[in-house]
């Protein structure tokens, strides 16, 4: 396990990696991590799941707008969490969970969870997360 932290620190690749070291497997978000493109890689993985049917065509709306492009998609507790960095874990995120018993989408900011907007489409969900992009 040493040699392989110690290759990967020298900068072999992940494919290499794994030809060397059998025992060691990675995924596809991996390999995007290593590629420079977690986020277009995570909406793939996002929209195929269909764990997440229920967001598909939001996320794909969302993915085809340039405002949104620069945030990365990942679900806590069912709710869709868009972040500039997942990985801080104080940073401000735009957040979209279903209204309960309803059609539609509620959509707020993590920096004023008090002004939580219920939205019926997809549209109005998108327009109303591009709208919450330069409070991040």
């Amino acid at each position: 396990m040493v040699d392989v932290l110690v290759s990967w620190r020298k900068g072999v690749k992940l494919a290499e990696l794994s030809t060397v070291f059998p025992f060691m497997e990675f995924d596809r978000l991996s390999q995007a991590y290593e590629d420079g493109n977690p986020r277009e890689c995570n909406d793939d993985i996002l929209i195929e799941d269909d764990a997440f049917l229920m967001y598909r065509e939001l996320l794909v709306k969302l993915r085809e707008e340039a405002g949104m492009r620069e945030l990365f998609p990942y679900f806590s507790h069912w709710t869709l969490r868009l972040s500039k960095d997942h990985q801080d874990v104080q940073a401000e995120e735009i957040l979209i969970r279903p209204v309960a018993d309803e059609e539609g989408f509620d959509v707020w900011s993590s920096s004023a969870p008090e002004h939580k907007s219920a939205f019926r489409t997809v549209d109005e969900v998108v327009r109303a997360a591009l709208s919450l992009v330069g409070e991040l």
